[in-house]
């Protein structure tokens, strides 16, 4: 992803910075073409890496969420029954 990021800045830069010779030698079709190619690898790749995350970290995300639920409720639980077993015994 960084590659791809990086060739956009560096095209983009060179482009801001040699401006007037591009438009001097009526360059501006062919460097548009040269950053819609970049930009469109850039796009393709983001839009994969979007599909894989989709895929694979949402389930287990939801894995982990449910359980720390059941991880929760069985302390509640197991400490509920150490207070009532505590109190019953205290007292009788």
């Amino acid at each position: 992803m960084r590659e791809y990021l990086s060739k956009i800045n560096a095209e983009l830069s060179e482009t801001l910075l040699c401006m007037s010779v591009i438009q001097q030698f009526g360059q501006e079709n062919r460097v548009l073409k040269e950053f819609e190619k970049i930009n469109e690898s850039y796009l393709k790749k983001r839009f994969a890496m979007i599909k894989a995350d989709s895929l694979f970290l949402y389930p287990v995300v939801t894995l982990m969420f449910v359980l720390a639920e059941v991880i929760a409720s069985a302390i509640c639980i197991s400490w509920s029954y150490l207070c009532f077993s505590f109190l019953f015994t205290e007292f009788f």
